[in-house]
């Protein structure tokens, strides 16, 4: 799943916080693209994703500290650039990398996993939200990779293709082949601007959109409810919280658009309340709607 170029500020910017505010080794080819992500967002949204960077930085840093690295920071890597591949670093990674969530890899002058499969390395996955609270979502497969999990292919696809029939036959908006032209939705699509959500356009899409998916959320824990709680807890932990991925990486949120603040979290090992949750076969798995409202 693509980044919004406010989300793309936010990785680079932390990176270039921790990377000693210089563009090179690792972040040497992400300042092009932070300039071009520059130029796509408004100045209060720039401001508020850089601050919240800062303070993910310092959280980075803290932990790492506490956690067994060595500083200086010997290189920052921006996993985004076309150019980067885990495997160039270490062939080791070659199987576990393989869609890895991280944003961000640190290495670090020494650490106490200098002689494991991480090495001097650590991974950041990075979320950022304007809500001063609440939860990052986890790592998203992918629609079709779920609906084949709860034996219900395309059904997704079937719900999406609905929903975009209402939209193209209200006759406003631009069709190209099967599907709505992109340049035209983002014409009238801008959640920040509040006179363009106050027409036609903005409130087709806006209405076509939720029910898309408050329908695609039912069907989902209709599916989960369908299946052994087992084979559910092993879906998660291995295809959406990634605990199996290597080199090791935490997930650092930034909360807020004033106030910043960050947190972490560790995805794998006995750390992690999550894990340790659906490793307890004690307590029985339950589900429910979110409604946070934030997305990348």
């Amino acid at each position: 799943m693509s980044n919004t170029p406010g989300a793309d500020i936010n990785e680079i910017w932390c990176g270039y916080a921790l990377n000693g505010y210089v563009w090179d080794g690792g972040m040497s080819g992400a300042k092009d693209t932070y300039d071009l992500r520059r130029s796509t967002v408004n100045i209060d949204e720039i401001r508020w994703r850089k601050g919240q960077a800062e303070v993910m930085a310092n959280e980075i840093r803290n932990f790492a500290r506490t956690n067994g690295y060595t500083f200086p920071i010997v290189n920052v890597h921006w996993t985004a650039r076309s150019d980067f591949s885990f495997t160039n670093l270490d062939s080791r990674w070659e199987e576990k990398s393989k869609d890895h969530p991280a944003d961000l890899l640190i290495e670090f002058s020494d650490s106490v996993y200098s002689g494991g499969p991480s090495g001097n390395f650590l991974g950041v996955s990075l979320k950022s939200l304007q809500a001063n609270t609440g939860k990052a979502p986890v790592k998203n497969p992918g629609a079709g990779k779920i609906a084949d999990f709860i034996n219900k292919p395309g059904v997704f696809d079937g719900i999406l293709n609905k929903y975009l029939e209402e939209v193209k036959n209200k006759g406003l908006f631009v069709v190209k082949q099967k599907y709505l032209d992109d340049n035209n939705v983002k014409k009238y699509w801008k959640p920040k601007d509040q006179k363009a959500k106050n027409t036609e356009h903005y409130k087709i899409l806006d209405e076509n959109k939720n029910k898309c998916l408050a329908e695609c959320c039912d069907k989902l824990i209709k599916g989960f409810e369908s299946l052994d709680e087992g084979e559910v807890r092993l879906y998660i932990l291995s295809d959406l919280l990634d605990t199996d991925k290597l080199p090791q990486y935490i997930k650092v949120t930034g909360y807020g658009k004033q106030k910043y603040r960050a947190s972490y979290d560790i995805p794998t090992g006995q750390n992690n309340k999550t894990f340790k949750a659906l490793m307890n076969m004690r307590k029985t798995m339950s589900y429910k709607k979110t409604s946070d409202g934030d997305s990348r």
